[in-house]
């Protein structure tokens, strides 16, 4: 079988970046297209010179030249890694271009614009959503925490964010088996990449290196998209109540998320620690242990680490990932992996960097 086109938009920035290396390493997908407004023309190495390898004479491709790849034939995957606010146009206006040539195109989105499935939800969190009759054709989750039959019913993806990724995977066992009476109190770090690469005052290295900082405690906005993702796994569709305090750590990549909660009743660490593997046996990409994880086993890979400790009723979970991979490139490309039935970890075997 000839290798799946994909066209990547966004492609200059530190998620479309990811998404570059993944695919050069994946068995199954080709490169059709790196889209970007700002860098159209460019070599991809002027952007990321690290990928000099894999697209040692590469160019960024304009917008204008996608009517003409989703005019061709064969399937295609759109990746999105454009701003949120922005994508759902775009992506609307490539489906109906698609629809018009009859090409057939999956999109997995890592952006914000379809991450809730009631419309009203996302214009409450958001503002007016720039595609709103696309909603119901797009499901959201975690690919790990994907329920069978999850999103049958709809052809395109979305992963959620990085924070999000981090929390429901460390909360999700507790959740679904009712061990906790319902309220998980978060702090949780990440690295100044999740900022996007247009530095800010609070983004920008002179500003962060050596410090740490809590952000917009208990009002940030993807506290709403862990309750909704929880909520949607529950045997009851119950929503937890989330308590969420981030934190911009000095360091570049990497999410460490620390979760409390109070069990319904005692329960042995080991006895969560089995609970917990039980739960994610079925997925290459979340290990679990009663040690703490530390950042550096995770970064530059698509694993999330848990830690699991408890004493008496209390539990504290951790949870440790790369925000850029396991949060949004690595999942886009698990999605695919998913969708279009390729073995789970093609394309993100890499492991974590050690030291970076």
């Amino acid at each position: 079988m000839d290798p799946i086109d994909v066209v990547v938009l966004g492609a200059n920035g530190y998620v479309g970046g990811e998404v570059l290396r993944l695919l050069s390493g994946h068995p199954e997908l080709q490169l059709s297209a790196a889209v970007s407004r700002s860098q159209a023309g460019h070599l991809i190495t002027d952007a990321f010179p690290h990928l000099r390898l894999a697209y040692p004479n590469r160019a960024f491709d304009s917008f204008d030249s996608v009517p003409e790849i989703l005019a061709g034939n064969g399937p295609l995957i759109l990746i999105t890694a454009t701003p949120h606010g922005d994508t759902a146009a775009l992506i609307d206006d490539m489906l109906s271009l698609a629809e018009d040539s009859e090409r057939d195109v999956t999109v997995v989105d890592t952006s914000a614009d379809f991450r809730f499935s009631e419309r009203e939800r996302y214009e409450s969190i958001y503002g007016v959503h720039g595609a709103p009759d696309r909603v119901a054709e797009f499901a959201c989750h975690v690919p790990d925490l994907a329920p069978a039959g999850f999103g049958s019913n709809v052809k395109h993806r979305v992963q959620p964010g990085c924070f999000t990724t981090a929390v429901t995977l460390a909360c999700a066992p507790l959740h679904v088996h009712r061990l906790t009476t319902g309220m998980f109190a978060i702090s949780a770090v990440t690295g100044s990449t999740g900022s996007g690469r247009n530095p800010s005052a609070t983004t920008h290295h002179p500003e962060r290196h050596s410090g740490m900082r809590a952000y917009k405690p208990l009002t940030h906005r993807h506290s709403h998209e862990m309750a909704a993702l929880l909520g949607g796994i529950h045997p009851s569709g119950v929503e937890p109540t989330i308590a969420f305090v981030p934190h911009s750590g000095p360091f570049a990549r990497g999410i460490y998320a620390t979760v409390h909660a109070t069990l319904t009743e005692p329960v042995e660490t080991e006895s969560l620690v089995a609970a917990y593997r039980d739960y994610y046996a079925h997925t290459p990409f979340v290990e679990v242990s009663a040690e703490p994880p530390n950042l550096k086993e995770v970064v530059g890979s698509n694993l999330c680490r848990i830690g699991i400790a408890a004493e008496g009723e209390q539990v504290v979970v951790f949870s440790a990932i790369d925000n850029l991979v396991k949060g949004s490139a690595g999942g886009a490309i698990q999605w695919v992996n998913q969708l279009f039935g390729f073995e789970s970890t093609a394309g993100l075997q890499s492991p974590a960097l050690g030291w970076n």
